[in-house]
């Protein structure tokens, strides 16, 4: 049976889309743990250990193995730095509900948004109370910290609604403490199956599949909704894949780009993605390629999955392997 693969350059983003926006380059490896472990103290040896040779990991993937360290050692910022932000915006109400989780857009350690050219991830936290336009969540350690409802997405289905999820259902679901977008393909009770989407298809398939709860997962709609895939132009005319966190002040949305960039957007020029496309070989869409939606034809269609060839010879002429979220009809 022929295997679909995604390129390589496709998955430097998620770490993200992580995000997620954001998964790192899609090379064969295990997926990382949901909670960070601080490295053991190195101990004194008798005879020098041999060591291997290495290769250098990408820097996408050092960034994300220093978000996740840093969101184990978080530091908490004064109250005035908590109203403050790099793109200028007013603060936000956040409709998170205590006890319940959110995916909150954040550094890790650095819990402030006064740097634009930081790389953001939506990461999973219980939701201890609300106070004002803050929520206050219960980090990894124990601790409590304010996060501003502007950078905040609500999560988790509650009864009785979660008694309505089914087999099928689109959704937002945890994946290793982050945000990530799958297919439910069974409920069992409060047990929940969920095939992720936007996880490396090299991956074995029992690896992109996990178990989750009625707290862990949210029934996705089409629209401009918070953790919906959309597109959004850039000032070339390109256009952008890109996780939604909040709509802000001023008619814009704050998004998640590639690689767990960070932007405002007009809500002018975003345009939505449907959550599960229905396309047939043949027809032409955009399909996402390193970030961006490009021109294609689809080759090739299964379950979830779609092979899409580019136009202008991108991805070195392959066809792309892409999923919900990653493929669109023509965008205007």
């Amino acid at each position: 049976m022929r295997r679909f693969r995604f390129n390589d350059a496709m998955y430097l983003a998620t770490g993200a889309l992580a995000l997620a926006v954001t998964t790192t380059a899609c090379s064969k490896k295990e997926p990382p743990a949901a909670a960070p472990v601080p490295a053991a103290a190195g101990r004194a040896t008798e005879k020098p250990e041999k060591v291997e040779a290495k290769v250098p990991a990408k820097a996408d993937e050092k960034a994300d193995e220093k978000a996740a360290a840093q969101q184990a050692n978080p530091e908490k910022p004064a109250a005035s730095e908590l109203t403050a932000n790099a793109w200028g915006l007013g603060p936000k109400a956040t409709l998170a509900r205590p006890e319940e989780r959110c995916y909150v857009l954040t550094q890790g350690k650095v819990r402030t948004y006064l740097d634009d050219k930081a790389l953001y991830h939506l990461y999973a936290y219980d939701v201890a109370g609300i106070e004002g336009h803050n929520a206050k969540l219960k980090g990894l350690g124990g601790d409590e910290f304010l996060a501003p409802g502007l950078f905040v997405v609500p999560s988790g289905t509650p009864q009785p609604e979660a008694a309505k999820l089914k087999a099928g259902d689109v959704v937002l679901a945890e994946w290793a403490g982050s945000l990530k977008h799958g297919i439910i393909e069974k409920v069992d009770g409060t047990n929940i199956d969920v095939k992720y989407t936007d996880l490396p298809d090299t991956w074995e398939d029992s690896k992109l599949k996990g178990k989750v709860n009625h707290r862990q997962v949210t029934r996705q709609t089409d629209g401009m909704n918070p953790g919906n895939y959309a597109a959004a132009k850039d000032q070339d005319g390109s256009w952008n894949q890109v996780v939604l966190v909040n709509v802000a002040e001023g008619d814009k949305w704050i998004a998640q780009r590639f690689a767990g960039r960070v932007a405002v957007f007009p809500t002018a020029d975003i345009r939505p993605v449907p959550v599960k496309p229905s396309v047939k070989v043949g027809e032409k869409v955009m399909a996402v390629w390193v970030g961006k939606f490009n021109p294609g034809t689809v080759k090739e269609v299964k379950g979830e999955r779609f092979l899409v060839e580019l136009e202008g010879g991108l991805n070195g002429g392959k066809p792309v392997n892409v999923s919900y979220g990653w493929i669109s009809p023509p965008i205007k």
